[in-house]
């Protein structure tokens, strides 16, 4: 009998060490960015006002915790790179499961003829893979997914990425977590020609258009608001036909659209990234123009909870401790400007005088974004620019920074 208990025994222990280690391999393996961006979505006992969905020019450009600390507007952002009108009433359906929140912003961007953007299917694991089973899971996949295409890798992503070890780096041995509550925020700038504004429009995608019915009729039978947004970008005229076609959809849906490729919402001289994206200076302006139409639309008693303010208030302090770090961190004189446009930040700036810096007129408008800014020049500096950081409201100065402007970019930091 003693030698059938140390065997089961020896069995249990040695079946506990596989599903240990095995457990271990699909954490170090996994695709990071889908936990990193939902873990607290899915693990935070936290309601919110708005859903942010849609593409890139969602993700990257609304930020939650700026909606909380300047609005008092809870919110998250569920939107994710590629994603499609089609995917995301997917996304909204499932992320309807774990939360209900009184309004839906969907950005529509790929509102077009396709369900998944071919040849980016991978990026459906940044979001299915964090995603509890459940039957909504499985319909989602089906729908989007081509026919001779198996779900299994969806549900089951160990089978994608256990062969990852060669790619492994620093984070995948970390369990970070997204600060900005699933947003991203992109840091850099990108010079394209000028945008040339059309009010004329062509025939919408069928697709996109049922899909957004869908998403309407979903949002109807939950009591949610639905609104439609087109995030600024160096949009094409033949790009801008299509965003207009939305307006007559916006209306037969009776919803609002807020289609700001045209109204002067960020300086596209400035703030963008790439041409598709705004940099995070333009995105705080994005930010604020929505918040702004959101209480000025549904009224501030609207999004008087004051549940978990606390909570809320300490988030928002984690993430304005990692902007303080990042901007520490910088050593781009353009991205710095760029991180010092937040209002976190004052700052005093000198520059020397004949300096590419002081003739360079993206230099300029960049400093000119920034509030907290004293600019001076002076005829004799060790450094072309040298700016001295701190927290807005404080004299105590959190970093110091030498730029030399030769070539703009090139920067060494102290």
């Amino acid at each position: 009998m003693n030698k059938k208990i140390r065997l089961l025994v020896s069995v249990l222990f040695t079946a506990a060490l596989f599903v240990i280690g095995l457990c271990s391999i699909m954490f170090l393996t996994e695709n990071k960015q889908s936990p990193i961006k939902y873990r607290d979505f899915y693990h935070k006992d936290e309601q919110y006002d708005v859903f942010l969905c849609g593409s890139s020019h969602m993700m990257n450009t609304v930020y939650p915790m700026e909606l909380w600390k300047d609005f008092g507007i809870t919110s998250y952002n569920i939107a994710n790179s590629t994603e499609t009108v089609a995917t995301s009433y997917w996304v909204l359906k499932n992320a309807l499961d774990y939360k209900k929140p009184k309004i839906v912003v969907l950005e529509i961007f790929l509102a077009g003829d396709v369900k998944v953007m071919s040849g980016n299917e991978a990026f459906l694991h940044n979001f299915f893979d964090e995603l509890p089973f459940s039957q909504n899971k499985i319909d989602a996949l089906k729908d989007l997914l081509p026919e001779d295409q198996s779900i299994a890798e969806y549900l089951f992503p160990f089978s994608t990425y256990h062969s990852r070890w060669a790619e492994l780096q620093e984070m995948d041995f970390q369990k970070d977590r997204n600060l900005n509550k699933g947003a991203g925020a992109m840091v850099g700038w990108f010079q394209g020609e000028e945008v040339v504004f059309t009010k004329k429009k062509e025939a919408p995608s069928k697709t996109g258009v049922e899909y957004l019915k869908k998403i309407k009729e979903l949002c109807d039978a939950n009591d949610i608001r639905l609104v439609l947004l087109c995030s600024p970008y160096l949009a094409k005229k033949a790009e801008q036909r299509k965003h207009n076609a939305y307006y007559e959809v916006a209306k037969e849906l009776g919803v609002d659209f807020l289609n700001l490729i045209d109204k002067e919402v960020v300086d596209y001289e400035t703030d963008m990234f790439d041409r598709g994206h705004c940099n995070s200076a333009g995105g705080k302006k994005v930010t604020d123009y929505l918040g702004n139409y959101l209480l000025s639309t549904f009224g501030a008693d609207f999004f008087d909870d004051q549940t978990g303010k606390e909570a809320w208030n300490a988030d928002y302090e984690e993430y304005a401790a990692d902007l303080e770090k990042q901007l520490a961190a910088e050593n781009n004189l353009y991205n710095c400007l760029i991180r010092l446009s937040h209002d976190r930040f004052a700052c005093e700036i000198t520059i020397k005088q004949g300096s590419d810096a002081a003739k360079d007129p993206i230099f300029k408008k960049m400093v000119q974004n920034i509030e907290g800014a004293a600019v001076s020049e002076v005829k004799k500096q060790k450094c072309d620019v040298m700016i001295d950081i701190r927290r807005s409201g404080s004299d105590e100065v959190i970093a110091h920074k030498e730029f030399d402007t030769q070539t703009v970019l090139n920067a060494t930091t102290k």
